[in-house]
């Protein structure tokens, strides 16, 4: 999902027709015209719908400032949650905390003995933002 504005979606929509109803019963309610009613109701249902429009552009921006950058993950100890086998001859998956949160993560070994579930590691490489090289702590 991109993060660009779109004042023209469902949301936005849905929330013009909602201000708009209400605000022109209420006004005709109140003893207004029907002219001046209906202009007020414009008025309320365009607000929403920008408003909404503009929450939907932030909450989309959100979701795109939870990346981290993985290099902060370098030397630093995790534990392993899948087996990593040996000599890189497959992945195992190790839980690590990164940018204040812990992530779960592939991981492959030079090592020359599997390294079990639970144990500590400490990662030495990062392969393209996905995969990290570990080696025991012992």
């Amino acid at each position: 999902m991109d993060a660009s504005f779109q004042l023209l979606s469902v949301r936005s929509i849905v929330a013009f027709f909602t201000f708009f109803g209400w605000a022109g019963v209420l006004m005709l309610r109140d003893g207004f015209t029907l002219v001046w009613s209906i202009l007020a109701a414009l008025v309320a249902g365009s607000l929403a719908m920008g408003l909404v429009g503009y929450m939907m552009f932030w909450f989309s921006k959100l979701t795109k400032a939870a990346n981290v950058d993985m290099n902060e993950a370098l030397f630093k100890v995790g534990e392993v949650y899948l087996t990593i086998p040996p000599n890189r001859n497959g992945q195992g998956k190790v839980h690590i905390i990164v940018g204040k949160s812990i992530r779960e993560m592939d991981a492959i070994s030079e090592y020359y003995d599997a390294i079990p579930t639970g144990s500590k590691v400490r990662i030495v490489e990062v392969i393209e933002r996905e995969l990290l090289v570990v080696e025991p702590v012992l």
